[in-house]
């Protein structure tokens, strides 16, 4: 009889908008570029591979595609300054009362989460993403920015998201490693925050 392993936590990472596009090089969680703009910097590269794809290497040919794309965006990309991070912080904590969080890094253009067991994930990424606009706007430090039309953006984050599952102790210290090593890396201080408890 085939035994299935238990999932023993997740990775996940959440992208500001405009911080990576459906056609990425790289790849995307996207299969579809439905927005028209983007169309012509080509074709969704939606991938099914979990590893992060971040430190993957783009030509300049490609690199240049991308800042191009990102130009064509109906809105800025959003990029947090550390009062905004702050807020979403906060309100990250009162999204995940209850939940094993054992890593969590706040960059400008994306977050790094790694928790335990989750009953369901997509609610859990969607109160991330609640609570922490709600803070934004509580605190008066949600980005203001409009398209052409007038029309004004509810949310700082992209709409899709990464997951990785965990099966392993291993893997799971890994990814608190590479979480906490993020900011470090990209020559931030780093992060401490009130609910992250150390694994196991």
């Amino acid at each position: 009889m085939k035994t299935h392993k238990q999932i023993i936590g997740y990775h996940i990472i959440i992208t500001c908008y405009g911080f990576w596009m459906p056609n990425d090089p790289r790849g995307s969680g996207s299969f579809e570029v439905r927005a028209e703009w983007l169309q012509p910097f080509g074709k969704a590269t939606g991938t099914t591979d979990r590893r992060s794809r971040a430190r993957l290497a783009l030509s300049d040919e490609e690199r240049h595609r991308m800042v191009l794309a990102k130009q064509s965006l109906k809105f800025s990309p959003v990029i947090l300054d550390g009062k905004q991070a702050l807020s979403v912080i906060h309100g990250f904590a009162a999204a995940v009362r209850g939940v094993d969080i054992y890593a969590c890094a706040i960059m400008p253009e994306h977050v790094h989460v790694v928790t335990g067991v989750l009953q369901d994930v997509e609610i859990f990424v969607e109160s991330l993403k609640a609570h922490s606009d709600s803070q934004l706007k509580k605190e008066d430090r949600f980005p203001h920015y409009t398209a052409l039309d007038a029309e004004e953006r509810e949310t700082i984050w992209a709409e899709r998201y990464w997951k990785r599952y965990i099966y392993e102790t291993e893997d799971l210290l890994q990814a608190i490693h590479y979480a906490e090593q993020n900011p470090v890396k990209a020559g931030l201080k780093p992060q401490r925050w009130s609910f992250v408890r150390k694994f196991p």
